[in-house]
C-alpha cells in the first residue's frame, strides 16, 4: 500500500490541471483495486483462480504454494505456464 500511496502522490504532484489529475487518480485507483495484490475475494470456490492471479501478478511465487495439496499446486503450475 505504501508503494501505491507514493504513486498517487507523484500523480497528484505532477504537471496538469487539478481536475485532470483528479480523474487520472480516480482511474488509477479503480485499476489498482482490481489487482490481486491489493484485494482478493478469498472464497474456497475461487481459491485456485485467486492463487493463479497472485502468481501471475508476481505477488507470490510458486514456492509459496508448498503448503497446498500436490493436485492444487500442479493445477496452478499448469495454468501459470499456459498464461506465458
Amino acid at each position: 500500500m505504501t508503494l501505491l500511496n507514493e504513486k498517487y502522490v507523484r500523480l497528484l504532484s505532477g504537471e496538469g490541471k487539478p481536475e485532470e489529475k483528479f480523474w487520472a487518480l480516480n482511474r488509477q485507483i479503480k485499476a489498482d483495486q482490481q489487482s490481486p495484490g491489493v484485494m482478493v475475494d478469498m472464497r474456497r470456490s475461487n481459491l485456485e483462480y485467486a492463487l493463479i492471479r497472485l502468481v501471475n501478478d508476481g505477488v507470490i511465487g510458486l514456492v509459496d504454494l508448498a503448503e497446498f495439496s500436490p493436485s492444487l499446486r500442479q493445477s496452478i503450475v499448469y495454468s501459470v505456464q499456459l498464461s506465458y
